[in-house]
């Protein structure tokens, strides 16, 4: 990098899979020498694996995946486990008291986002209510609130 005039700028970036690992811009400084040391590229996902000879392995998957999903008053499964890579099927499912409202379960696109909208854990309210009608007999039923719309 020469030829530089005081003041230009640098700007690194890294390929899909990469960090950058120190500063992402540099400065010409008046010396004529960089701001910093140009940065290097690192691996943002690391996973240890257990090779046939059972040692443990740390290896570099260096590929887009998908952001970690979550639930309140809930959880969310991955299949298949690991990293959540593309076609990753994320399943939610709600502690007991509470239901989900929204789709049970969403998968990893090839743009490393989740399809569809994050569901909801909704807390389960029952109500009796008795139905009386003229000339009819008197219905008594369970209303569960958090499935009715006002």
């Amino acid at each position: 990098m020469s030829g530089n005039i005081e003041g230009s700028t640098a700007t690194y970036n890294c390929n899909t899979g990469f960090g950058v690992n120190g500063a992402e811009m540099v400065t010409c400084t008046s010396d004529g020498s960089w701001s910093a040391d140009p940065p290097t590229c690192d691996c943002e996902l690391m996973v240890t694996v257990l090779n046939p000879l059972l040692v443990s392995v740390c290896v570099c998957v260096c590929a887009a995946v998908c952001p970690g999903l979550s639930v309140d008053n809930g959880m969310v499964m991955y299949s298949p486990s690991g990293p959540l890579f593309e076609n990753t099927v994320a399943t939610y499912t709600c502690t007991s008291g509470y239901t989900l409202m929204g789709d049970m379960t969403r998968t990893c696109g090839s743009n490393m986002m989740w399809n569809g909208n994050d569901p909801t854990c909704e807390r389960e309210c029952f109500v009796c209510v008795t139905v009386r009608a003229e000339n009819f007999a008197v219905i008594k039923f369970r209303v569960l609130f958090s499935t009715l719309k006002f």
